[in-house]
């Protein structure tokens, strides 16, 4: 479907879907997006809370009251270690700008390769974690950025947590592997 975006950060679809960005409504080109694409039956249990770029949140009624959903997109390991600190610094901030009597779900590409789970680590790292550490040496990698966050606020690395195929627990591959190439843990 078409998507046309009237002056907003609001995008309505021909058949009622509702996708909601980040980041201005001018033309210009910006890096690191995030958003949501709601169904027509949920847009009136929704509200958007844009914190930036590259974090946004939905909280949205349930019947035992409120949960958030947060999207994030996580600056890469090589990036600085200021400005991937300023982005947990900033998680945190959104995190703590709004009330929710249910569940919070952070989502999204947070930058991080656990690989295999390190000793103490149980509390947020399940057993079914695949693969293997950041290859670049960085002087703060965003693997324990994330376990620091997950440690401090209480949260899960979920998919690390449930038994399910191999298929299943990759979300990224090497840019020298081919599409469709038999998954293993190198």
């Amino acid at each position: 479907q078409e998507v046309r975006k009237p002056n907003s950060d609001y995008y309505v679809t021909d058949d009622g879907y509702t996708a909601i960005l980040s980041g201005s409504s001018n033309v210009t080109a910006e890096w690191a997006g995030v958003g949501f694409v709601i169904c027509p039956s949920l847009r009136g249990q929704i509200e958007f809370l844009q914190f930036n770029n590259r974090i946004s949140s939905i909280r949205m009624r349930t019947a035992g009251g409120k949960m958030s959903l947060t999207t994030v997109y996580a600056p890469h390991n090589l990036i600085d270690s200021d400005t991937k600190q300023h982005f947990y610094e900033s998680l945190q901030s959104h995190l703590a700008s709004f009330s929710v009597n249910g569940p919070r779900f952070i989502v999204g590409d947070l930058n991080a390769r656990f690989g295999p789970k390190r000793l103490h680590e149980g509390h947020f790292l399940g057993d079914f974690g695949y693969g293997r550490e950041a290859m670049h040496a960085v002087p703060l990698p965003n693997r324990d950025l994330l376990a620091e966050f997950c440690t401090s606020y209480g949260y899960v690395v979920a998919n690390t947590l449930h038994p399910v195929p191999i298929e299943r627990r990759v979300t990224y591959h090497e840019p020298s592997v081919r599409s469709m190439s038999p998954i293993t843990p190198a």
